[in-house]
């Protein structure tokens, strides 16, 4: 076989390669791109999102749709202590439209194993001196400029991230409880027993950034934090408590 050939045939096999990695290629890409899907036809109704590198788009919910969970729980725990940078989120509560109606108050427990006893949101009637009217208002963590909670903790498992949200570590957590007596606002409760429906969450990999699976012995507080479109669909704070209420009191901020 002369050298040309030679060279011919190896030129051949190269771009047989090739391609077979540009097509690997593609693949991968299209399961990147699995939470946002162009298949169903636009509906008009536009949400902001928050990619995975950290980028604020806005798309149609319409070509939404929830991608696979993470099961990696390193990269869990470094996502969670790491905030967004750049970034602060804020729930925004409209205490006009409070109604007392405590769906979010239902949607939050269902979604963070919390018992009928145990809140991270709790509505409470409270009293205008001047007007000498009553009004309703949701009681949640107030994720703190300087939280007391952050600072009482031994063991560094509750911490106030870049992006102004606070949040409790339960890898960490021994249970001493020294942040829930800290605590201004009584926002913090403790498992004293096995979390609601433990056994459904017995294969779920730890995930600081939405508070679950609870562990029994740890303190328990409000995962106000950003979803992602490829994990949960859209970008909201306080998700759960949003979504379950009926009126909007319960809106959501990011600047």
């Amino acid at each position: 076989m002369n050298m040309a050939n030679k060279t011919d045939n190896s030129r051949r096999k190269f771009l047989q390669k090739l391609g077979i990695a540009g097509a690997s290629t593609v693949a991968g890409s299209a399961l990147l791109l699995q939470g946002c899907s162009d298949s169903n036809k636009a509906s008009g109704n536009k949400v902001k999102v928050l990619t995975a590198d950290n980028k604020l788009v806005e798309v149609d919910v319409a070509h939404l749709k929830p991608g696979d969970k993470i099961q990696d729980l390193s990269y869990l725990q470094k996502r969670g202590r790491e905030g967004i940078p750049g970034k602060k989120f804020v729930m925004v509560v409209d205490l006009a439209k409070c109604k007392n109606a405590r769906k979010c108050m239902k949607a939050c427990q269902s979604a963070h194993q919390l018992k009928p006893e145990m809140h991270h949101i709790n509505v409470l009637e409270m009293e205008d001196p001047v007007k000498k009217t009553s009004y309703w208002m949701p009681k949640t963590c107030q994720h703190c400029d300087n939280p007391p909670c952050v600072s009482v903790c031994p063991v560094d498992a509750t911490f106030k991230r870049q992006d102004g949200i606070v949040l409790i570590d339960n890898e960490r957590c021994i249970g001493c409880r020294f942040c829930v007596a800290a605590c201004p606002y009584s926002a913090r409760t403790f498992n004293w027993t096995e979390p609601k429906n433990s056994d459904k969450y017995a294969e779920v990999t730890y995930d600081m950034e939405l508070n679950v699976p609870q562990k029994k012995g740890t303190v328990t507080n409000v995962p106000s934090v950003p979803t992602v479109c490829a994990k949960e669909n859209c970008l909201i704070v306080y998700r759960h408590a949003r979504m379950g209420c009926t009126t909007l009191a319960i809106r959501t901020k990011i600047w």
